[in-house]
């Protein structure tokens, strides 16, 4: 994130302190003013203190992790394309430079290995320096690949298209494992989804508009918006879960 271990350790009391002064203040008040127990106050502030201070602990691992999902994306295409070039005559340091200038995420990450060789550093320690720093499984695999092949003097080309053939079959694998849950989930779906929140709403205001006539007609405004939130919640529910779900895969 670019802040030093010392550094980062002082904003995360920061902003710690900063979004916990309104909730501090408010917890404060309603236990100082009697219409609150104050030991629940004291147990609501200490769970959303504790909440966000490990929220703000983890976000480099959180950043790491979505950094590596964004190379992991990318790396199969850029792996061929980085075979494609070597079998066509390209010596390792131009196919690096042909890849670090792709429209991709992860370009960035091969465009750093260029410039330190660029820089003079010998091409065996910049590779190196990029598998300790990165975040993704897949970039580390490849470029440890491309180590071993410069270090043993064994085929560059063949050891590539090993590695892009174990990449294929992993996405071959995720997307039938994706087939094969979809049918399932997309079942409890339309149960859950669909069917129970129609039928059991028209259910509820038949039951209450006929076996209870004295009932408040704000009771149903109240019931109608409780009802449409947790639809919504519902939706939202199985959209993150479809999302989730889905390969990582960019073709």
């Amino acid at each position: 994130m670019g802040y030093t271990f010392a550094k980062y350790q002082k904003y995360v009391f920061l902003l710690w302190g900063i979004f916990m002064f309104l909730p501090t203040v408010f917890m404060l008040f309603l236990a100082l003013s009697g219409k609150f127990n104050p030991l629940i106050a004291l147990g609501v502030w200490g769970f959303l203190a504790g909440g966000i201070f490990l929220l703000f602990v983890r976000l480099p691992s959180i950043q790491c992790n979505v950094i590596g999902y964004k190379i992991d994306r990318d790396m199969p295409m850029l792996t061929r394309r980085f075979l494609i070039n070597l079998q066509s005559g390209m010596s390792l340091f131009s196919a690096y430079a042909d890849v670090s200038k792709s429209d991709t995420f992860t370009a960035r990450f091969f465009d750093e290995v260029v410039s330190k060789i660029y820089l003079g550093m010998p091409i065996e320690k910049a590779i190196q320096d990029s598998i300790t720093l990165s975040p993704s499984k897949t970039f580390r695999k490849v470029q440890t690949q491309v180590k071993s092949a410069l270090m043993t003097g064994s085929d560059l080309e063949a050891v590539m298209e090993v590695t892009l053939s174990e990449m294929i079959k992993e996405q071959i694998t995720k997307i039938n494992m994706y087939g094969k849950k979809l049918g399932p989930l997309a079942m409890i779906y339309l149960i859950f989804g669909v069917v129970v929140p129609s039928l059991g709403s028209v259910a509820i205001v038949l039951i209450l508009s006929i076996g209870m006539t004295n009932i408040n007609p704000s009771f149903f405004t109240l019931l109608f918006w409780v009802l449409i939130i947790g639809i919504v919640l519902v939706q939202f529910l199985f959209i993150n879960i479809f999302a989730k779900m889905r390969p990582n895969l960019r073709i």
